[in-house]
């Protein structure tokens, strides 16, 4: 229980170089053990404090390179195929994909990143991926499935689909334009994973940029 594993992080701390000395007294000994237990977590909270100071050097540099890369793009095919690429990269992703809307319900999904699985661009039903998924996108929540095998939430017909695609978990976020649903950045994986909070902000803001960045380009296109 508790007792147990405070006694577990009290060795891993240094408290066995007390244990067994013949002139330390209890009291000392519950002394040793308090201050081992408070190193410990000292050493924890330092190692969590430098994990994210990583992080958020991880997500500056990655915003940096990003900007570098997408800033003198002029065409929104362009800029959404650099987009995946550099953000699939930093995820460690299977498969990153730009889908955008049809009016009827349907969705486009452009050459983006693949690392071991197939593309799979071309035009897709949402209502084959799953009955609530439109409905949840077009009310701008993000869609996570660490493992679409054991989800309930979906029909056997509609895993199979995702299994078709070499969807395991999916990691969906809309795009949302003047309240509609316009498009949909979806990140893949082929084996299990639960996506973090940081992993889901970075996503939703490369996102929005990008989205931003196309339609700028479609803009400037009609210009010329």
């Amino acid at each position: 229980g508790t007792r147990r594993e405070h006694g577990r992080r009290a060795l891993r701390a240094g408290a066995q170089d007390y244990i067994g000395k013949e002139w330390t007294s209890p009291q000392g000994l519950s002394r040793a053990i308090e201050n081992a237990c408070e190193s410990w977590a000292m050493a924890r909270e330092l190692r969590q404090r430098k994990e994210a100071i990583r992080l958020v050097a991880d997500r500056d540099a990655f915003r940096s390179l990003f900007g570098d890369a997408t800033r003198d793009l002029m065409d929104e095919y362009a800029i959404k195929r650099v987009a995946s690429q550099l953000l699939g990269q930093y995820l460690c992703a299977n498969r990153l994909v730009f889908a955008e809307l049809m009016a009827d319900e349907r969705m486009v999904i452009e050459p983006g990143y693949v690392s071991e699985v197939q593309p799979i661009d071309g035009v897709y039903s949402l209502a084959d991926y799953g009955s609530a998924l439109l409905v949840r996108l077009c009310a701008g929540e993000i869609v996570h499935v660490p493992d679409m095998r054991l989800n309930p939430g979906y029909s056997a017909a509609e895993r199979l689909a995702y299994a078709d695609l070499q969807i395991v978990s999916n990691l969906s976020i809309p795009i949302l334009k003047s309240g509609r649903l316009a498009a949909i950045v979806a990140v893949h994986q082929k084996t299990p994973r639960v996506w973090t909070t940081d992993e889901k902000f970075m996503v939703r803001e490369i996102a929005e940029r990008t989205w931003a960045a196309v339609e700028q380009a479609r803009v400037e296109a009609k210009l010329l």
